[in-house]
């Protein structure tokens, strides 16, 4: 079962006339489930208040850093899922969005602008376990986009792996993969072998047929991770 709450290298320093302060500066911790508590002692009066706060993304005005997270958004539409992660992650915070057809990346674009996300870095491809190009399936609703669910018409895209992603993007760390591909999470996931070995990110996708989801038990327990299913979509975190 996926971790209740956990945070990985949380820091949080503030700026004041006399130096920064660095009230939290490396924090990491576990629980893993049901009846298992941290206790967090201190005396400072800074560094309890500012792990809460630091787990609520809600540092004050007089912060000086505060390391956000990085999102990878895969399959992100016209930026409904990125448009709000990166307004939550501030300027601390980066969200790669991934969506690899023409329309819905306009679309994504001008969301992004119009909403002056600068944290917001846009590639338009396809994400499978192999780079290169193929042809998108197009549906007649736009969100059901697919490589692997074919209709009558379909459009050129760019291939990439989640990792090559990470390389060209520069990425130092993931925190989430965010995926809604229609057909095809298996594939991606053996594209990102490199990227979630070294940084262990959360998982989160809508799940397919049983059939388009062979091998997701497999991979996942390669990876070290645990799984859980709510409702149409599945959670994975490295296990504890």
């Amino acid at each position: 079962m996926a971790a209740l709450l956990e945070a990985r290298d949380l820091r949080l320093h503030y700026g004041t006339p006399h130096g920064p302060v660095r009230a939290l500066d490396g924090g990491s911790f576990t629980i893993a489930g049901k009846g298992e508590a941290v206790g967090i002692v201190g005396e400072s009066g800074s560094g309890k208040t500012s792990l809460a706060i630091a787990l609520m993304r809600l540092p004050p005005p007089n912060t000086t850093h505060f390391s956000g997270q990085v999102l990878l958004d895969v399959g992100a539409n016209v930026g409904i899922f990125t448009t709000e992660a990166a307004k939550r992650g501030g300027e601390s915070g980066r969200v790669v969005a991934i969506e690899p057809h023409p329309d819905n990346f306009r679309l994504l674009a001008e969301n992004v602008e119009r909403n002056g996300l600068g944290n917001v870095s846009l590639v338009q491809a396809a994400l499978d376990e192999r780079s290169g190009s193929a042809e998108l399936f197009v549906h007649e609703r736009g969100i059901n986009h697919s490589l692997k669910r074919r209709t009558g018409r379909s459009v050129p895209v760019a291939l990439k792996t989640i990792d090559q992603v990470a390389r060209e993007q520069a990425l130092d760390r993931v925190d989430l993969i965010k995926i809604d591909t229609e057909g095809n999470v298996p594939a991606i996931l053996r594209g990102a072998r490199e990227t979630i070995g070294r940084y262990r990110p959360r998982i989160v996708f809508e799940r397919d047929s049983p059939e388009e989801s062979r091998g997701l038990r497999e991979l996942f327990e390669e990876f070290g991770y645990d799984t859980q299913d709510i409702r149409c979509f599945t959670y994975a975190c490295p296990k504890a």
